[in-house]
Formats: structure tokens, sequence, C-alpha cells
């Protein structure tokens, strides 16, 4: 699996290829070849705006003809605004696939039955979380890997050397969430919404914790702080 979330650089990279060879147009939508449950067709991969409206946008430069970050600050913070159909466009191209949400959970706990990756609690030093930034500040993203003991945090991996599998984003999953009749798929980890001052957001926050999102949602609290990452099979 990734160390690290997909970030805004990478998944830019992966947009900007699939747009030269016309996988993609510069709304961001791109071709499907359907399942059993979901029809084949165009799907929105990711919410790209017309102008800049929050932190970290993904826009598409007409001049320049291809997609730019706003804010180059943000290029290496998880994306977001992305559907699942982009995160597992995203994974095929580059020949990996989404986690199952059984191998996310592996990878986010392994064995040590833990609420969090790390251990059985969770402060603002080893996951971006709800409360936690400056007075003044609005909550946002932070770079992947930030909690790695340095910089006033705490070394957070996963026991197989995860970061970021606590708040930050949430994480798409290639699982469906069965009592949904196949209609929603499982997200996991919680993001930078979610405070641990609030029972139910805590219990979003670890690891055995599952939600369930409409796979072409790129809006709302469950669409803009989801992001995911990878997994390479064998």
């Amino acid at each position: 699996i990734m160390k690290y979330p997909v970030t805004c650089r990478q998944y830019l990279n992966f947009m900007n290829q699939a747009y030269c060879r016309n996988a993609v147009d510069k709304n961001g939508y791109g071709y499907y070849k359907g399942d059993e449950f979901k029809p084949a067709g165009q799907y929105k991969f990711i919410d790209v705006k017309e102008k800049k409206k929050e932190i970290g946008d993904i826009l598409f430069d007409e001049e320049k003809g291809y997609f730019i970050l706003e804010d180059d600050e943000y290029l290496d913070h998880p994306v977001g605004d992305v559907s699942w159909f982009g995160a597992h466009a995203f994974a095929r191209w580059y020949n990996l696939e989404l986690p199952t949400e059984e191998e996310w959970e592996k990878a986010a706990r392994g064995r040590t039955g833990f609420d969090f990756p790390w251990g059985n609690s969770i402060d603002c030093q080893n996951a971006n979380i709800a409360g936690c930034m400056k007075r003044g500040f609005l909550a946002s993203t932070t770079p992947v890997g930030k909690f790695n003991g340095e910089d006033g945090t705490i070394n957070s991996p996963s026991p197989y050397g995860a970061y970021d599998m606590a708040g930050n984003v949430w994480e798409w999953t290639n699982s469906w969430y069965g009592g949904n009749f196949k209609t929603y798929r499982v997200i996991k980890g919680g993001s930078y919404h979610e405070s641990k001052g609030v029972k139910a957001n805590l219990e979003s926050l670890s690891t055995w914790y599952r939600y369930w999102v409409d796979p072409q949602s790129t809006s709302g609290k469950y669409g803009s702080a989801v992001g995911f990452r990878c997994v390479l099979k064998k």
C-alpha cells in the first residue's frame, strides 16, 4: 500500500497526462467501463473549478491548455474533491488498485487491534483533526507525512509504515457498502473535519470505523475531504 495518500501534485500529473490522451475532458469527466452495478459511461473524476473557490482547488487553465493547482503550496497535500471513479481511474492508469476495506484496515493497524494506527489515543500531535488549527486559520488539509516526529509532531505511522491513515482526508476503498444494495462505496480514516472531543467524530477516526458515500460524490463534507491511496497487488 502507498506510504501516503495521493497528493494534489500526483493527481494533477495524472489529469494532464489523461487530458493529453483524451481520457478526460477539461471539466474533469472521464470514461468508466462499467460494472454489474454501474453502467459504462462518462463520470466526473474530480470537481474542476472554473475559478478558485477554496484552497487547493484544481482548475483548468484555458490559456495554457492544461490543469493547474491554484495554490502551489498545496501540491503535497492529499487530493480532495475526487470521486471514487476518479480514484479508480488514477489507480488503473498506473497499473495499481484501490485497497479493499479489509486491506486498508490491515495496513492501518496490522494485528495490533489498536483504535488508531499508532495506539489507542489520538491528539493534534498525531493527526490533522478538527480543533488543531491556530485561531484565525481555516481548517484544511496538511502535507502528507507531516506527523513524522518533526516540528512538534509525534511520529505516527501504522504498523506497516503508512502515514495519514487517521485524519487529514477520508480515503476511498474498493469495497461496496453492502447494506445499501451496492449503491455506496466504503470510506475509511476520517478527516480534518472530525474532532476527538465528539464521540461520533472520534469513532470516525478509528481504524475499524466504516462510512459510506455515493461513488460519484465530489463535494460536501464527504466529497471535498475524501482522497485515496493505492495498492500494488502481486
